[in-house]
């Protein structure tokens, strides 16, 4: 089978691993073509390099636009603000000479922003990929803004997303999101009929994600990781810093604690600069050593859908984690079993001192994390979920 992917970055282990994992396996026993933006970073370099080996690479520089351009293009466009970021006469030439140049069997739309892009391949069984409802995390985004003002604009874009999402979903074959929660979202809401939608569950590389000794097992720490520039992981490290982290600090001496992702905003890096107990590393090339080091792993995401990649990554590696309910939506964890859920900042703040001090439950939580995983998460399946559901889709095309 011959499959182009259009993607909205370059995948790496950094960002857009899921996109990366399902490249690698099927690239094993398809032929693959992808064609990206280019977001212009240096952390792209290698992943560049790998994606070269595996599959046909066409990288699209990103434009450069300012918000207020964006906002006045969205405006007169009645498309998200986020979408016109992606706009590219660029792109539009590189799939439109990928689809004259070879006939494929697939073409997979990977981000909402890139699906303004599916009418070239039409006459071709195409699917869209958007990985999360994101009119659903924008709902959520206006509803935890303080600021009038903002809390207006968010509302603006929820709508404008909405719409959007209903109208594009409906020129694909097929549309792919990674929960069941983010399916009932937009079934629910009408925006995409049933059989057309299908849930493709993210995979962890359990080779690669495995669990080690830490280096430092005489320190007590928490540790964060996500990628910094998104708002939703921002929002979450400033929450726990400001109403949980505090009291922490004073209950239990030494404590450090260690917030892991590319772009850290300069709220976040004030963080470290105001408190010698917290460490921001900024972009690293392998984030495992500082999650095996930890001696719990936190994810306080006060908003969010589809499947958090990163909590996956921390349950293959063995690691105790506590969590928010954002974060494990869609997981399918128990509370209590492989993960504990924190709701609230006295749970938070109870549940971090007790696991600190409490080897044993630490080890077990490891074990039942790292088990679930393996047993729900391998990349065979999630590859072999993919083969079917585009088998399905382009039967149904075939038939009409």
């Amino acid at each position: 089978m011959k499959i182009l992917f259009v993607t909205g970055g370059v995948p790496s282990l950094i960002a857009q691993a899921h996109v990366l994992d399902l490249i690698r396996t099927l690239s094993q026993s398809h032929e693959m073509t992808v064609i990206c933006f280019d977001l212009g970073t240096s952390l792209e370099t290698d992943a560049k390099d790998e994606l070269s080996k595996i599959a046909t690479l066409k990288c699209v520089r990103l434009p450069r636009r300012s918000l207020v351009a964006r906002g006045m293009r969205s405006l007169f466009s009645f498309t998200p603000v986020a979408v016109q970021g992606y706009s590219s006469d660029v792109m539009r030439n590189a799939i439109s000479d990928a689809m004259c140049n070879a006939e494929y069997d697939l073409v997979m739309f990977e981000q909402l922003v890139t699906g303004q892009y599916g009418h070239l391949a039409n006459g071709t069984t195409k699917i869209l990929f958007p990985v999360d409802a994101v009119s659903r995390l924008k709902w959520q985004r206006f509803r935890t803004e303080p600021n009038p003002i903002r809390k207006f604009a968010f509302l603006l874009d929820y709508r404008m997303t909405r719409r959007y999402e209903k109208r594009l979903y409906g020129e694909f074959d097929g549309v792919l999101f990674v929960s069941e929660a983010d399916v009932d979202y937009v079934t629910a809401n009408g925006q995409v009929d049933a059989s057309k939608v299908f849930i493709l569950p993210l995979a962890v590389d359990t080779g690669y994600f495995t669990p080690r000794e830490s280096r430092r097992p005489d320190e007590l720490s928490l540790v964060f990781l996500g990628n910094m520039f998104n708002y939703i992981n921002e929002d979450a490290i400033l929450w726990f810093h400001a109403v949980v982290w505090r009291r922490l600090r004073e209950a239990v001496s030494g404590l450090k604690l260690y917030i892991v992702g590319n772009q850290p905003s300069d709220k976040v890096n004030a963080l470290a600069s105001n408190d010698p107990g917290v460490i921001v590393t900024g972009f690293l090339d392998d984030v495992r050593p500082p999650i095996w080091d930890a001696t719990v792993f936190i994810s306080p995401l006060r908003m969010g859908a589809g499947v958090k990649n990163r909590i996956l990554q921390s349950m293959a590696m063995g690691k105790a984690i506590i969590a928010s309910p954002a974060t494990v939506d869609g997981v399918g964890v128990t509370d209590g079993v492989q993960v504990l859920v924190a709701q609230n900042d006295g749970e938070w703040f109870s549940k971090c001192l007790s696991l600190l001090h409490d080897v044993r439950e630490r080890e077990r939580l490891g074990r039942e994390a790292r088990q679930y995983v393996e047993q729900r998460y391998s990349l065979a399946a999630k590859t072999a979920a993919f083969m079917e559901i585009a088998r399905r889709v382009r039967r149904t095309r075939n038939a009409v």
